[in-house]
């Protein structure tokens, strides 16, 4: 038995596929058969153009023209000639491998439009990276298997799986998940949780100690991970699972039901998304609305940041399917663990402190003005609200108003009718934030407290770092004064206060942040039923009573034992 960490619940039994990641071994010297090689070069072609075309096929099918026409500009460029033509003469010239003479080849063409003064052109060197990547591991024989088909269920192993192999997954053929990094905030984990897909985090060598094949057992409770248990422990465990999608189903009868507690204090429970594909999981477990949908998301597994008509048309989808309900739209969320190559973000020493979020998208003015030229148009076809992230001055706020009214001027002249009920909040996620409260609340229509973030600094802790991941803690008292003090702030000038970090689902702080006064509370789609139990159970009289308890306790290990104890 192999122990990581739980990043979300859920047992799954399958079999192995490890994805390991692999770099380029580009073949020096010379080679003894040249036309051997100009052959390995043209296979190599043909297979690259089946992938794309496939590709081209199934974004058109599933994402719509604008989504597919990347590929189409790919297919494009490998058919060009003049890239052809000069491998060849490579090869042929040189006597050199195939594999040498691409990248020789791609590398002259980046150089060439790296240097060039149009933007538009200068893009088009990311394309040829990527390009000439997919015609290199044909001919090197890589094989990167297309986790949106796959032909039977697995649980999928790899050291980390990126944001965009994760929207790309296919739901119906995966099981579960296991990283060898990360923890319960990754995004891995956070996705996987939104996915309702088990998942096991944070288990070290897990691609070497496992191998494609083998029948595995994942515990996203325990973390727990069986590496070819035997027949008494499959049956153990498909028992334990077939009780699971027991208390699952009956949990969802709480779905058209309010989240009142029994003196009657009405909660909200919203659900975070990471795009629209999640909706089905939102409207089957019964949410109150979005209360949290990360855009950042819609910027990866690309080239070039998506046109203000893509994303208008998402933001419209999704406002038009959730029917009048809440829809709280988070703007750009880039930086930190979520790296764009084409933003060309420098790498930095403590990305988590860095250039990100808010603060790049006040730098980079267009990219940040054709976000909310898109959510404005879309506020028509809805009840939409804007959120910033990462807010730590009143001079970021009032920047990002003025870029805000910008756009609205430009669609008022433009004759684009948009939403004046508009309402604009901010994420509260650093500890200036949430002391500023009081202030910041007499210039916003609502807060989110976003503890994902807000845990780590208050406590001065890389939520991704495995070494001292003890001491991120939810329970911590300084966090919890914290979100109180939030909490109050939002009351006294009467706009809403949500939560929308993986806290607002820790079923053993709901009790008491419910106590606090907080009256929303976002969390993946999957953990709202359950939620909705809980509350349905408590009284806000008894709730506000045990948060005042557990304000004056003096550490997060004194905290726990007292809600155990309350059992």
């Amino acid at each position: 038995m192999l122990i990581g960490k739980s990043a979300s619940f859920g047992i799954g039994i399958a079999r192995a596929l490890v994805l390991k990641s692999m770099e380029l071994q580009i073949e020096s010297g010379q080679c003894h058969d040249q036309a051997s090689e100009v052959e390995r070069f043209y296979k190599g072609l043909r297979s690259s153009e089946s992938e794309l075309s496939h590709l081209f096929d199934k974004t058109l099918k599933d994402m719509g023209a604008e989504k597919a026409q990347i590929f189409e500009a790919h297919l494009l460029m490998l058919q060009d000639p003049e890239f052809r033509d000069n491998v060849v003469s490579e090869i042929q010239s040189k006597s050199c491998f195939s594999s040498f003479a691409v990248d020789v080849v791609s590398k002259r063409f980046i150089e060439m439009f790296e240097a060039m003064d149009n933007e538009y052109m200068r893009e088009r060197a990311l394309d040829i990276k990527d390009i000439s990547s997919r015609v290199l591991k044909h001919i090197l024989g890589i094989e990167t298997p297309d986790l949106s088909h796959l032909n039977e269920e697995v649980i999928l192993v790899s050291k980390d799986i990126t944001p965009s192999q994760m929207a790309s997954i296919d739901l119906n053929k995966t099981i579960g998940i296991i990283t060898e990094i990360g923890g319960k905030t990754s995004h891995t984990a956070i996705m996987a949780r939104t996915l309702e897909l088990p998942a096991v985090v944070g288990l070290k060598e897990a691609t070497t100690l496992i191998t494609s094949g083998n029948i595995l057992i994942i515990d996203g409770e325990s973390g727990e991970v069986y590496v070819n248990p035997d027949q008494d422990t499959i049956r153990i465990f498909e028992n334990r699972r077939k009780e699971i999608l027991k208390i699952k189903n009956e949990l969802l009868t709480f779905r058209d039901q309010k989240a009142v507690t029994q003196d009657g204090r009405r909660i909200h429970l919203e659900a975070n998304i990471a795009s629209a594909l999640d909706l089905d999981s939102v409207l089957k477990n019964g949410a109150d609305g979005i209360g949290l949908f990360r855009t950042e998301f819609i910027f990866m597994d690309r080239n070039k940041a998506p046109s203000e008509e893509e994303q208008f048309h998402i933001y419209k989808t999704v406002l038009e399917k959730m029917k009048q309900k809440p829809v709280v739209i988070r703007t750009l969320d880039v930086g930190g663990d979520k790296h764009l190559s084409y933003l060309n973000i420098p790498k930095e020493e403590n990305p988590f402190l860095g250039f990100r979020a808010i603060r790049y998208c006040l730098r980079d003015k267009p990219l940040f003005k054709t976000q909310l030229r898109a959510l404005l148009r879309a506020s028509s076809f809805g009840n939409l609200s804007i959120m910033l992230p990462m807010i730590s001055s009143l001079e970021e706020i009032e920047e990002a108003k003025n870029i805000l009214k910008e756009c609205q001027a430009e669609l008022l002249i433009e004759g684009v009718s948009y939403s004046k009920e508009l309402r604009l909040g901010i994420m509260i996620e650093i500890p200036s934030a949430a002391i500023m409260a009081d202030l910041f609340a007499k210039h916003v229509d609502f807060f989110s407290i976003g503890t994902n973030d807000l845990i780590q600094y208050v406590c001065a802790v890389d939520r991704m770092n495995e070494n001292i991941h003890s001491l991120y803690d939810p329970f911590h008292p300084g966090v919890l004064r914290l979100i109180e003090q939030v909490i109050k702030a939002g009351e006294s000038n009467q706009i809403e206060v949500a939560m929308c970090g993986e806290m607002a689902a820790n079923k053993s702080l709901t009790e008491i942040l419910l106590g606090m006064g907080l009256t929303h509370f976002s969390m993946a789609p999957g953990s709202i039923p359950k939620t909705k139990k809980i509350i349905q159970e408590m009284t806000f009289k008894m709730a506000s009573d045990r948060s005042k308890k557990v304000l004056t306790l003096a550490s997060g290990s004194i905290i726990k034992d007292y809600l155990n104890s309350l059992k």
